[in-house]
């Protein structure tokens, strides 16, 4: 069993990162940097915590570099591009948080229990946030967001998401920590 060999669930809190490496929609892309630097802060902050590394088979590449510049990849499990959509779902149901940008993740993980941070930019959380109690949104809600939506089949003239970029990793880690306290 995939899960039973890498993570022991009583020994350790487990955090599902999914950082989106390649996003078909890329304003909809928090930067990698930032995923690295809350990563390593969450590791820092939560000696016991495991971090799981989900995406696509062809996010694969990009996840190995992304788990090189971690500082504990002792506690960091790479899932990337290694899991069914129902081998997720029980990852889901089995973690204790997960973070990520608007997408089917999180989406996913909503018919489970997890607890997860959801970051939107160029779509409004009014209409698309997961539909569970579970989740905490970050939106800056700028005058130009939204920019996506059904009206313009998705196609945005902005070439400069700062919907997503003025999200920062100190709003992302604090939003964690409250869901951890909590």
């Amino acid at each position: 069993n995939l899960f039973a060999s890498k993570v022991n669930y009583s020994e350790s809190k487990t955090i599902i990162v999914n950082p989106g490496f390649i996003d078909m929609l890329p304003l909809r892309k928090w930067d990698t940097e930032n995923y690295i630097e809350l990563v390593n802060l969450l590791l820092q902050k939560f000696p016991t915590v495991r971090i799981i590394i989900t995406g696509r088979q062809d996010e694969m590449a990009q996840s190995e570099r992304f788990e090189e510049r971690l500082t504990d990849k002792t506690r960091v499990i790479n899932f990337c591009g290694k899991t069914s959509v129902r081998q997720l779902l029980t990852l889901y149901s089995r973690a204790s948080l997960l973070i990520a940008t608007d997408s089917g993740v999180a989406h996913f993980a909503s018919i489970t229990s997890i607890f997860s941070v959801v970051l939107f930019g160029p779509e409004t959380p009014v209409l698309y946030q997961p539909l569970t109690r579970n989740s905490k949104v970050i939106y800056k809600n700028l005058p130009c967001s939204p920019c996506y939506n059904v009206y313009n089949n998705r196609v945005s003239p902005c070439r400069d998401n700062l919907c997503l970029k003025t999200i920062t990793v100190t709003e992302v880690f604090a939003a964690v920590l409250k869901v951890i306290d909590s």
